[in-house]
């Protein structure tokens, strides 16, 4: 948003008005052409900043007073030290001088997919079809929750080995056990270790990757549609040993951009992860998710959660392991799977674990919600990303400190026209290497709300709109959802892109009240087209 409003100029909290102090980050750019830096950053001795295209250096007193914390670092400078664009990217030195070289091309080359499904009884319920009859759809006019999930798998089986016959693809199911099918050339094994105990299930879920996942797709094609057809639904929901199974297995390769994709329709009730409480302690169960999540993180992994539509499978609950990998969190009707699964198998990641780092003025402060993460400095949001997907968008709130504190730690501001940000964007590219892309932005700064909320971006509104949505209908907030969304569609009426607002909000808003707060959900936010540039 063009324009920064003081605290202190806004309406009373409880007035609820939108905060027009909003900016987004595009990871789309991490792909983009930018200038790479052929040396070491220039830093600034105290807030750690990054020397940029807007800071002023003195050549005769050989100063650098940083625009963030107004220390003056002495520093001799060549011309050819001032970046002359606002992203810069750098190689991690560190990486280079101490951990023996970069790793070459050991991240999403020949990437491993797991279909990870549910076959406990419920997901034998038939819903009404439609289509003609096949392997899959044997009765007419009706299908089963499985028969639909066997569909959706097989099509998407098919076009993998035809554009990406390298690729292993392989099977997990879970009932009351865990079954381990693979790329089907191997007889199926269930896990014999106890489904409560978090360290043995991952050990014996490696033990299987050399011999249950060696074939690529091009080849085991015909035995995963085969050992598919012969699933068959039985017992309980043992979701969480399955889904930590599936990361074993196919995280033994060490490839990053693998992904697992798990398809549910009830809660886990067996073994790790069985749903039973509701606090973030480790050791509860968004404890275990969280846990399970860092796991796949940790191997470069995406995990994308599928529910059926009508069910409540707490996702809110679930949702911590996707959160934490960059993946896709939705619920679907059965017959609407095909195209969900194409979704999440078409997304290339662009870049593993990635934190973004983002610094603001001293005189400014973010506005701390889920999706940030605040800590001693208020002007400086940490937000760990892991994988990035080139339509995820990050959105924060921002506001200048209050009189009282900006009096307080002695900041005048009251000539400033400008201020500056920073993001920090720390990433392993596809190609192993470490980089760190830093942003640098100028914002211009008014004490009139009127005037801010007259030249507001709709499209950035709109991406931060969609994503606390979605935020507060995860956790179960509905009414606070949909009045957050009202909230903001108060103010881009009458904006000249009004109508974009509408056409992404509209539909979300319609899901959230329908299906009661499991509405589709991507960490940082899934936008496409909303946002061109940072």
């Amino acid at each position: 948003i063009p324009n920064i409003v003081p605290e202190e100029k806004k309406e009373a909290a409880g007035d609820r008005k939108p905060n027009t102090n909003v900016m987004a980050i595009n990871f789309a750019t991490i792909e983009s052409v930018n200038e790479m830096a052929t040396g070491d950053p220039v830093r600034c001795e105290r807030c750690l900043a990054y020397f940029s295209q807007f800071s002023s250096y003195d050549r005769n007193t050989k100063v650098w007073r940083c625009e963030y914390c107004d220390f003056s670092n002495i520093r001799e400078l060549e011309e050819e030290e001032h970046p002359k664009k606002d992203i810069i990217t750098y190689i991690d030195s560190y990486q280079e001088n101490n951990m023996g070289g970069l790793p070459g091309s050991s991240f999403g080359t020949d990437s491993s997919i797991i279909f990870c499904i549910d076959v406990s009884g419920s997901m034998g319920v038939t819903t009404p079809y439609k289509g003609p009859t096949n392997r899959w759809a044997k009765e007419k006019g009706v299908i089963s929750r499985l028969a639909c999930v066997k569909m959706a798998v097989a099509e998407q089986l098919e076009k993998l080995a035809k554009d990406a016959p390298n690729a292993k693809v392989g099977f997990v199911v879970f009932g009351d056990k865990v079954t381990i099918v693979g790329d089907g050339t191997v007889h199926e094994a269930s896990l014999k270790s106890d489904l409560n105990e978090y360290y043995a299930v991952i050990a014996e879920g490696m033990s299987f990757a050399e011999i249950y996942l060696k074939k690529s797709i091009g080849t085991s094609l015909e035995h995963l549609l085969n050992e598919l057809d012969k699933i068959e639904t039985s017992g309980t929901t043992a979701l969480g040993p399955a889904l930590l199974a599936s990361i074993a297995l196919i995280g033994v390769s060490g490839k990053g951009g693998s992904k697992v994709i798990l398809c549910t329709d009830g809660v886990a009730n067996t073994g790790i992860g069985q749903i039973s409480g509701s606090s973030r302690e480790p050791g509860t169960v968004e404890g275990v998710y969280n846990q399970i999540g860092e796991y796949a993180l940790s191997k470069g992994i995406l995990i994308s959660l599928v529910s059926i539509a009508q069910e409540d499978c707490r996702l809110d609950l679930l949702s911590p392991c996707a959160i934490a990998t960059g993946g896709n969190i939705v619920k679907l009707n059965p017959n609407d799977l095909s195209t969900g699964f194409s979704d999440f198998l078409a997304e290339k990641i662009i870049a593993f674990d990635a934190t973004i780092a983002i610094k603001l003025h001293k005189s400014m402060k973010f506005i701390a919600n889920s999706a940030n993460e605040v800590g001693f400095d208020p002007s400086v949001l940490i937000k760990k990303l892991g994988n990035v997907t080139p339509n995820l968008i990050f959105t924060f709130e921002y506001s200048i400190k209050s009189a009282e504190e900006l009096e307080k730690e002695k900041i005048n501001i009251s000539k400033a026209t400008k201020i500056p940000f920073q993001a920090l964007v720390n990433y392993r590219g596809p190609d192993g290497v470490r980089y760190c892309k830093v942003i640098s932005k100028q914002q211009e700064v008014t004490d009139e709300k009127k005037e801010a909320e007259k030249d507001v971006n709709v499209n950035v509104l709109t991406a931060h709109s969609l994503k606390r949505t979605a935020e507060l209908a995860m956790l179960g907030k509905i009414q606070e959802a949909v009045y957050s969304t009202q909230l903001y569609r108060n103010l881009v009426k009458g904006k000249k892109d009004e109508e974009v607002f509408n056409a992404n909000m509209n539909p979300i808003i319609t899901t959230v009240e329908r299906e009661q707060g499991t509405v589709a959900f991507k960490a940082g936010h899934k936008s496409d087209d909303l946002i061109s540039d940072i």
